[in-house]
C-alpha cells in the first residue's frame, strides 16, 4: 500500500514496510483560467469578448489531492537501473525551463554503452526514437499498472532494437514511436534493456522515472534500493522579499527585494540584518543540494516555513501531476525568472497553482499580512532537507512597519495652467511592467531628483495622486491597482513647469470567459477558450519595426497556460515571398521557430501557443540549408557522416533523407553536434552507388547533396 500522508516520510523504512509519500498541498483555488496577453501602445482597435455560462468549478483541496493519496504498490520493489555508478545527478522535481523534471537523472561517468536493466519485473509498453528531449527511450508496464521508463538511450536490446528498425525502415525516417503488447517483450528485474548513451539533450546520462497507474511521476527514491550516498545538507543561496499587493514594501521598495543568505556553519544559515515590511509579502528561496559523490547541484526534497514557531507553508516533492507539470512557472517566481534575477521557489500557493506538493494547503497560504502582526520584529525559519534526511535552516527577521508609506502621499500639484507634452518629448523617460495585478511605472529624470512630484493617474472612472518611491540611480517607480473592468490608464507628470503625459493599454483575460483580441488594425488576433489560462492575467503588448525585423512584446502576469492561445498574424506586403515566411517566438534572448499554418488568400499565419507564451516575430527565410562535411567509409560497412545546418528557420528533421541508389537510409541526427551519422546494418555488394541526401529548412527551402560512391 503507498500512502501519501502529510509530514516527512521514514526516511529507514523495513523493505516491507507500508510506504508513506507525502502529498503536498496546492492552491485550492481551483479556477481554471484565462491566460493571454498584453497590448499597449494605444495601436489596438478592438477588443471583443462574450460571456460564456461558467462550464468550470473552482478546484477543491479534495480535487487536487485525492488522485495522489492513496496508490496499492510496493516501490521497494525497484531497483537501481545500472551498476555503472549510482550517483544521482538531478533529482525529482528539479527546475527546468518549462517544466519540473519529473524523475532522476544518473551519471554514467561520461561514458556510452553502460547497461541499463529493468528496474522490475515487467513488459516493455512503448519505444521513442527523437533527436529532441528524451532521444531513445523505454517504458516498461509493470504487473500493478505502475510504469519505469528509462531514457537518453543510445540502443535497445538487440531483438528489440531490431524491431524499433524495422518500423523506421517502414516510415522511411529516423524518428518513431512503437507500441507493443504484453507478451511481445517481457523482461525480469535486473536483465538489460537498453545501452546508456546521449541521445535527446545533455551528456551521456541515464534518466530513470517511475510513474503510477495515471501516469503521474512518483518520486523514484521513496524506493530503499534507489538511494545515494549523501551526507550534505543543502545550501541556502538568497532570500527574495516579494510585495503581493499595492500597499506592501519591502525595506521601502515596492518590487522585489533580493538578499544573500550567509552561512554561519554547516546547515546553518541567517539573513544579516532585519527586513522592514508592510502590507502583503510573500517569500521566495534560492536553495539547492548536492550529494557527497558529486559537485553537479541539484533540487532539494522539503521546505517548511514558520513564522515564529508557527508553520504556514510546506512543501515536498513525492509525486507531480503530469498534466501540471509546466506550472513549474508558478511555482517559482515568474518576475524573477523573466528577470534573469534567479530561480526562486515560493514559499506562497498562489492563485491558479494546482500542483498537489503543499500538504492540502489553500491558495494564499504562506503570504504574511504586515496588519495581523504587532508593529515589531517577528523571527522566520525556513528549513530545507534532502531525502536522505539532511537538512539547513535559514533564519532572520522581519521588522513591521507601523505606518503605511501610502500616508505621506503629497497633495497633487496644480496643473490647470502647464504646457502639456508628451513623454515621448522629453528627455525624460517613461517604463510601465505589469507585476503581478499591479503596474508599475519607471520615469527615469535626466538629473537626480530628491522628491518628485506625484504621478496624477486616471484609470477608469477616478483620478488618484501617486507617490514616488526611489529605485535606482535617477529612476522613481509609482505603481497602480490593475481593475479587470478597465483597460485605459492615462499618466500626467509635472517636471520642470510642464505636464508630461503617456497612455498606457492595460487588458486583462478572465476565467469565465472567451473572447478575441483585435491588435494592430488587425495585424495580430488572438483568440481564446474559457479556461484558457489559471488565473486573471493582465497585459499589455507593443509592436516592434525596423528595416529587418517585425515582431510583438509582450508584458504580462505569467506566461503559463491551461489551455493555451490562439495567434493569427497577418503578414505586411512588404514581406516576401509569403510562402517562406515564418513566425519566431522568443524566451529570453533566444528567437526560434514556431510552427504555424499559412493561409496565403489572407496573407496570415495562424498558430497556438500551447503553454506559454512569449514575445512573437515574422521572419521571411529563403536561404536553402547546407549539407557539409560528407564522410563516406567502411567500405562495404558503409559508414557515413554529414552535418546538415541552417542559421535561420533551423533543420527540419523530420525532412531528412538518405539514399543509396533506392534504399532508404536511417541516419541519427543529432542536433546538438549538427551531426547525422549511419551505420549500415547488413554489407552492401561491391558495386557503384548514388549516395543522395535531402534536407529542408522549417521554412520548406531544401537542399540535395548528390554524389556516386564506390563500394569495394
Amino acid at each position: 500500500m503507498f500512502h501519501l500522508l502529510h509530514g516527512y516520510r521514514n526516511y529507514n523504512m523495513a523493505k516491507n514496510d507500508t510506504l508513506i509519500l507525502t502529498s503536498l498541498t496546492l492552491i485550492g483555488i481551483g479556477v481554471v483560467l484565462l491566460i493571454v496577453f498584453f497590448f499597449s501602445g494605444g495601436f489596438i482597435s478592438t477588443k471583443s469578448e462574450h460571456a460564456i455560462e461558467p462550464a468550470w468549478l473552482p478546484r477543491t483541496i479534495d480535487e487536487i489531492y485525492d488522485s495522489f493519496y492513496t496508490i496499492e504498490t510496493d516501490m521497494h520493489e525497484y531497483i537501481w537501473p545500472t551498476d555503472i555508478t549510482n550517483i544521482m545527478t538531478s533529482a525529482f522535481g528539479e527546475f527546468r525551463s518549462t517544466h519540473f523534471h519529473i524523475g532522476i537523472d544518473i551519471s554514467t561517468l561520461g561514458r556510452i554503452g553502460a547497461p541499463v536493466f529493468a528496474s522490475r519485473d515487467g513488459y516493455i509498453e512503448q519505444i521513442g526514437v527523437s533527436p529532441f528531449g528524451y532521444g531513445k527511450y523505454i517504458v516498461m508496464r509493470h504487473r500493478d499498472g505502475f510504469s519505469t521508463l528509462y531514457a537518453h538511450l543510445d540502443s535497445f536490446n538487440d531483438p528489440v532494437e531490431e524491431r524499433v528498425y524495422e518500423h523506421q525502415e517502414k516510415n522511411g525516417r529516423y524518428s518513431v514511436t512503437v507500441h507493443f503488447e504484453p507478451d511481445e517483450f517481457w523482461f525480469n528485474q535486473g536483465e538489460t534493456i537498453a545501452r546508456s548513451g546521449s541521445t535527446g539533450s545533455g551528456p551521456p546520462h541515464i534518466h530513470f522515472e517511475i510513474r503510477d497507474t495515471n501516469n503521474n511521476p512518483v518520486n523514484p527514491k521513496f524506493s530503499s534500493h534507489i538511494t545515494v550516498n549523501d551526507k550534505v545538507p543543502p545550501t541556502f543561496n538568497r532570500l527574495a522579499v516579494i510585495p503581493a499587493d499595492s500597499r506592501a514594501f519591502v525595506n521601502g521598495r515596492i518590487t522585489p527585494v533580493t538578499l544573500p543568505a550567509v552561512a554561519i556553519r554547516s546547515g546553518d544559515f541567517i539573513m544579516q540584518n532585519p527586513i522592514r515590511i508592510s502590507g502583503k509579502i510573500g517569500l521566495a528561496v534560492d536553495v539547492d543540494d548536492r550529494n557527497s559523490d558529486t559537485w553537479y547541484r541539484h533540487g532539494i526534497y522539503a521546505m517548511e516555513f514558520f513564522i515564529e514557531d508557527s508553520l504556514v507553508y510546506s512543501l515536498q516533492y513525492d509525486r507531480l501531476p503530469l498534466e501540471y507539470r509546466h506550472q513549474i512557472r508558478m511555482h517559482y517566481d515568474h518576475h524573477l525568472l523573466r528577470t534573469g534575477r534567479g530561480r526562486y521557489r515560493k514559499l506562497f500557493i498562489d492563485e491558479g497553482n494546482l500542483l498537489p506538493l503543499y500538504s492540502r494547503r489553500e491558495h494564499g497560504s504562506g503570504f504574511i499580512k504586515a496588519h495581523d502582526l504587532d508593529p515589531g520584529d517577528h523571527t522566520f525559519r525556513i528549513v530545507a532537507s534532502d531525502f536522505s534526511g539532511n537538512s539547513s535552516s535559514l533564519s532572520g527577521t522581519l521588522t513591521v512597519e507601523d505606518k503605511s508609506y501610502v500616508a505621506d502621499v503629497p497633495p497633487a500639484p496644480d496643473i490647470d495652467n502647464l504646457p502639456r507634452r508628451s513623454f515621448s518629448e522629453s528627455a525624460l523617460y517613461i517604463r510601465c511592467e505589469i507585476y503581478r495585478d499591479m503596474l508599475i511605472a519607471n520615469i527615469t529624470h535626466p538629473e537626480f531628483i530628491d522628491t518628485p512630484l506625484p504621478l496624477i493617474v486616471g484609470y477608469g472612472n477616478d483620478t488618484a495622486v501617486v507617490p514616488f518611491i526611489h529605485s535606482r540611480d535617477f529612476t522613481h517607480q509609482s505603481r497602480i491597482r490593475l481593475d479587470p473592468s478597465s483597460s485605459t490608464i492615462q499618466f500626467q507628470y509635472v517636471y520642470d513647469d510642464t505636464v508630461y503625459t503617456h497612455t498606457e493599454q492595460v487588458y486583462s483575460i478572465r476565467p469565465e470567459r472567451a473572447g478575441e483580441i483585435t491588435i494592430d488594425d488587425g495585424n495580430l488576433i488572438l483568440s481564446y477558450d474559457q479556461g484558457a489560462v489559471y488565473y486573471p492575467v493582465f497585459f499589455t503588448v507593443s509592436r516592434i519595426e525596423t528595416n529587418e525585423d517585425y515582431y510583438y512584446v509582450f508584458n504580462s502576469t505569467s506566461s503559463v497556460m491551461e489551455k493555451g492561445i490562439r495567434f493569427s498574424i497577418r503578414v505586411p506586403e512588404t514581406i516576401e515571398p509569403f510562402d517562406r515566411t515564418i513566425v519566431y517566438t522568443r524566451s529570453g534572448s533566444r528567437w526560434s521557430t514556431h510552427g504555424s499554418l499559412r493561409e496565403p488568400e489572407k496573407r496570415r499565419l495562424n498558430g497556438t501557443s500551447r503553454q506559454m507564451f512569449n514575445d512573437i516575430k515574422v521572419g521571411v527565410d529563403t536561404t536553402a540549408p547546407v549539407i557539409s562535411d560528407v564522410v563516406v567509409s567502411g567500405n562495404r560497412n558503409v559508414r557515413l557522416r554529414f552535418k546538415p545546418s541552417d542559421d535561420e528557420s533551423g533543420i527540419n528533421h523530420t525532412s531528412l533523407q538518405i539514399k543509396l541508389d533506392d534504399e532508404i537510409l536511417i541516419g541519427r541526427y543529432d542536433p546538438d553536434l549538427s551531426l547525422v551519422i549511419y551505420n549500415t546494418r547488413e554489407p552492401f555488394e561491391p558495386g557503384t552507388y548514388a549516395l543522395s541526401i535531402t534536407v529542408e529548412d522549417r521554412a520548406g527551402n531544401s537542399t540535395e547533396y548528390n554524389r556516386t560512391v564506390t563500394i569495394r
